[in-house]
């Protein structure tokens, strides 16, 4: 049988490793909020930089004035909108 003195022991060193387990917990639940923030920020700044190369594209393609660029340009912003959304439908999952 076990003495007083080392169930104590092995109580006090599991309590330890209890909080030791805790701290790791909460420090990967930080990284995993810092990372998740990160990855939105990248997200976001990538469909400003697509937003960006979609305008820059559609208008020099109006400036053509030629009526198949015209749908062309309309072709590409609905195809952006869409591969964004699907994108974000997709991170929801």
């Amino acid at each position: 049988m076990n003495s007083k003195g080392a169930i104590l022991e092995a109580t006090i060193e599991y309590i330890y490793s209890l909080r030791k387990d805790q701290q790791k917990m909460l420090e990967m639940t930080s990284r995993v909020e810092q990372l998740e923030s990160q990855e939105r920020k990248l997200l976001l700044q990538r469909e400003v930089f697509i937003a960006s190369e979609l305008h820059d594209t559609v208008m020099e393609i109006l400036n053509t004035g030629h009526i198949v660029c015209i749908l062309l340009s309309k072709c590409l912003i609905l195809f952006a909108f869409v591969v964004c959304s699907l994108e974000r439908l997709m991170k929801i999952r």
